[in-house]
């Protein structure tokens, strides 16, 4: 193991339980929540942490407004993210959670959904 890595401070980690077993950590923990993006594993990150926290710091460091941020998911996982802007795109892949709440969806990540809904949304020049 490197033991570099015992030194650095953990964001994220994946946990490898089965859909519906992650009570067996969250039981014993207030401080960390986990998500999904497949039914092989969960992300573990801290409660107070995550993709919307991410996304927060980032709009306040460059002095935007949620109202002025896109974000692109296919998983639960990205469901925070999601609340944290102003739009949200669903990739034609992505779950049906995710694709129900977000405010556009849009091809596969396969089929450059990415470049098709930054046109559909003129963001291309």
């Amino acid at each position: 193991m490197d033991k570099h890595a015992l030194d650095a401070p953990v964001y994220q980690f994946c946990a490898f339980v089965g859909t519906g077993e992650e009570r067996v950590f969250l039981d014993r923990t207030a401080s960390v929540a986990a998500t999904r993006w497949t039914d092989l594993f969960c992300d573990v990150v801290p409660r107070e942490g995550g993709k919307a926290f991410g996304v927060a710091a980032t709009l306040e460091r460059y002095g935007l407004s949620p109202e002025e941020a896109v974000a692109f998911g296919d998983g639960e996982n990205d469901l925070s993210m999601f609340d944290a802007v102003g739009t949200s795109v669903a990739m034609g892949n992505a779950w049906d959670v995710v694709k129900d709440r977000a405010s556009l969806v849009t091809a596969d990540v396969d089929d450059d959904g990415i470049w098709k809904a930054c046109e559909r949304l003129g963001l291309l020049g």
